[in-house]
């Protein structure tokens, strides 16, 4: 079963030292009529109830998940020490370029996650998550205009923008647009065995 994916995907993106290199992503880059839009009010307003991760000391303490809980979120363990520091993960996104018209005038939210993305399966039963349980940087972007997945070019919403940075080589593994689940969801269920297990079946 093909798995509904309503965010963005850019991967292959380094940061070595103070520069960095490109990938070979194939995401292609919006450009003239297709282009971001500037904000405006015509777009709409953030989801009135949209959940706010709870962060402290710079380290996410509850699970917050994306796309029905295919991406995950999750608290990391005290013993994990990112090598890569926060500003430098900042510095790594915006080497990529993405979104550089709507992002550079907002502040984003940086904290750390336990990252694992489960959207990579053939259906829910055999599921398992592609990276798993990495330390990530968190970079997040609230309220930006971007276009929804799917056919035409539809009329702008309010997303949040995310790039997750692995914590120990820089490397920007995923840039999303997308909302977050109203209420974090558990992972989808990694094996079969799991699936069994859980329902009885």
């Amino acid at each position: 079963m093909e798995l509904r994916r309503s965010f963005l995907l850019i991967t292959a993106f380094a940061i070595a030292g103070c520069g960095a290199s490109q990938g070979t992503g194939v995401l292609r880059q919006p450009t003239g009529s297709d282009a971001t839009p500037t904000p405006t009010a015509s777009v709409g307003e953030p989801l009135s109830d949209e959940p706010i991760p709870l962060v402290r000391d710079d380290r996410l303490q509850t699970a917050f998940t994306y796309d029905d809980g295919l991406v995950q979120l999750q608290e990391p363990s005290g013993n994990d020490s990112p090598k890569v520091e926060a500003l430098n993960a900042v510095a790594a996104f915006h080497v990529t370029g993405l979104y550089a018209d709507v992002v550079e005038a907002k502040s984003p939210q940086v904290f750390l996650a336990d990252y694992s993305n489960y959207g990579r399966g053939e259906s829910e039963d055999t599921l398992t998550a592609s990276p798993a349980h990495e330390l990530i940087w968190v970079v997040r972007y609230t309220g930006i205009p971007d276009h929804p997945a799917g056919p035409g070019p539809g009329k702008p919403v309010l997303h949040d923008i995310l790039a997750l940075v692995d914590a120990q080589s820089g490397v920007v593994q995923t840039v999303m647009s997308d909302l977050p689940d109203l209420k974090a969801q558990a992972p989808p269920f990694a094996t079969s065995e799991d699936a069994k297990a859980k329902t009885g079946r």
